[in-house]
């Protein structure tokens, strides 16, 4: 007696099948390379030279090589304690 369930492993196979196949075929495009099939990538504009804010670089300059946390020199910086 040829059941629904024989049909079912049939699909499920079909199934395992298209995704082996898809795998691969990824495989096969990455390996190629661009192929000359590959849409154009979008070129990313400029940036914009109209920018006024302040400048990374130059809020950069000029910094010590001694760090400092709100003013106060890290370096003198002692432990207190805190009454609980």
């Amino acid at each position: 007696m040829d059941g629904p369930t024989s049909h079912m492993k049939y699909l499920i196979f079909a199934v395992i099948l298209y995704f082996i196949l898809q795998a691969a075929g990824n495989l096969v495009y990455i390996l190629r390379g661009d192929g000359g099939a590959a849409q154009p990538e979008m070129e990313t504009p400029p940036p914009s030279q109209e920018w006024k804010g302040p400048s990374p670089r130059g809020e950069m300059e000029g910094l010590s090589d001694h760090p400092t946390f709100w003013g106060e020199d890290v370096e003198d910086a002692t432990w207190r304690e805190v009454d609980e």
